[in-house]
């Protein structure tokens, strides 16, 4: 959130909630999306969930199925006292890692999403 703050986009927020409140009105009719514009900007939005959550959710994909592994070899390793401690502690050491690389994807989405925002409203 700082880094949402840090680039003014509570500031497109409130544009963007600005711009649609003067097309529209409380009272008036909504707007009339299409659904080309609909489906795509859902699509972008899924990408862009993908882009921040993917490359820490294989690194914890990549620890249970090595976990996984490890219990099938050795029946007598107990997953949940070991796997649960292990998986959170790749799962911190991996953002930990690839934290320059999600700023810059956040970045890159408040950018795009003010974009997105300016051609919707």
């Amino acid at each position: 959130s700082a880094v949402f703050l840090a680039l003014d986009g509570h500031h497109a927020f409130f544009g963007a909630m600005d711009g649609l409140f003067r097309s529209y009105p409380v009272a008036g009719g909504g707007p009339l999306f299409s659904w080309e514009g609909l489906v795509s900007s859902t699509a972008e939005a899924q990408e862009w969930g993908l882009m921040l959550a993917g490359p820490v959710a294989l690194c914890l994909f990549l620890t249970t199925l090595m976990l996984n592994l490890l219990t099938r070899a050795t029946p007598q390793f107990n997953l949940y006292n070991v796997g649960f401690p292990l998986r959170l502690g790749a799962g911190l050491v991996a953002l930990l890692l690839l934290l320059p690389q999600l700023i810059a994807s956040f970045v890159t989405i408040l950018q795009q999403g003010t974009d997105l925002l300016g051609r919707v409203f």
